[in-house]
């Protein structure tokens, strides 16, 4: 076989065995959070939880929601007792209860009430959850987590620990109490909570893989030159 045949062969087998190590190296740096899980932080007090259909009532605590690495969380309506016009919203996204007694006043804002069983996923970088929950109509007042640790704030929320919902298996579900200051039932709007781990996008892993790939690069380029000019 011919010299330059030959050369070109081992080359090519180089290239195969070094993009291989590249991308396992990517992986490996894109994918270090394998086991993110939720958690409530600086968790305080119980609080009675009256459940609504296909939710059973249970006790909930106060504290921070939080996820202890990369992840994408998602977030499920399940229902709600308000008579206020309230919200969810994390991420851009927002859920709105049925606003029982002021249909009107959601009707002029353009806002539609959410389906029960309703989603949306948002990421997170690990700590806190980024959510808030609102009263939008009559007394209006906005709860954020993190900021939920009174038992007499109103409005405030409860984190109760998982359950199956119409089949659905949730690692919490967050109770919220609105601005009505009626029974403290914590049902005014009910959210589903699960976690996934993600990989890291915004934290150092990923400067740190991509300078480790572009030095393996660099040095696999010089070696293919070698290679080749060598006689």
């Amino acid at each position: 076989m011919p010299l330059d045949i030959i050369k070109k062969i081992h080359i090519t087998k180089n290239r195969v065995r070094f993009f291989g190590f590249v991308f396992g190296l990517a992986l490996i740096f894109l994918s270090e959070s394998a086991s993110a899980q939720l958690s409530i932080q600086n968790a305080g007090g119980t609080v009675a939880v009256n459940g609504l259909g296909g939710v059973a009532s249970s006790t909930g605590t106060y504290g921070t929601l939080i996820a202890t690495g990369p992840a994408n969380v998602t977030y499920t309506y399940l229902g709600s007792s308000a008579s206020w016009l309230d919200s969810f919203s994390s991420g851009g996204n927002t859920f709105y209860s049925p606003a029982a007694s002021y249909n009107t006043n959601a009707i002029a804002q353009g806002l539609i009430q959410s389906k029960i069983g309703s989603s949306f996923t948002t990421y997170t970088s690990g700590g806190a959850l980024n959510f808030t929950f609102s009263t939008l109509s009559g007394i209006t007042g906005s709860i954020a987590n993190g900021g939920n640790y009174s038992y007499s704030s109103i409005p405030s929320f409860a984190i109760s620990p998982g359950a199956t919902i119409n089949g659905v298996k949730y690692s919490y579900v967050l109770d919220f109490k609105d601005t009505y200051t009626g029974a403290k039932d914590y049902n005014n709007m009910l959210i589903g909570v699960n976690a996934v781990a993600a990989p890291e996008i915004n934290g150092s892993a990923l400067p740190m893989g991509s300078f480790i790939i572009g030095t393996m690069l660099l040095i696999g380029s010089r070696k293919r030159k070698i290679a080749i000019t060598r006689h």
